[in-house]
């Protein structure tokens, strides 16, 4: 009984965290992806933000300290 409330709590947190997560970009399945990748790349939006692109090399070094 105990394990199924336990379940039943993390698929709940688990959803929560789905519905606060970021959209993907608008790429994502579209049959305009190199189209649209292109005008984000010239625009400086998407993963092409500096922004972004910032947090993910942050993020990747944490995971490379941590590795080792």
């Amino acid at each position: 009984m105990q394990r199924a409330m336990c379940r039943r709590r993390a698929s709940a947190r688990e959803a929560e965290l789905l519905d606060r997560s970021p959209a993907v970009g608008r790429e994502f399945g579209s049959p305009d992806f190199e189209r649209l990748m292109e005008e984000d790349h010239r625009l400086g939006q998407g993963v092409f933000d500096p922004a972004v692109s910032h947090a993910v090399e942050t993020f990747a070094d944490r995971v490379s300290r941590d590795e080792r």
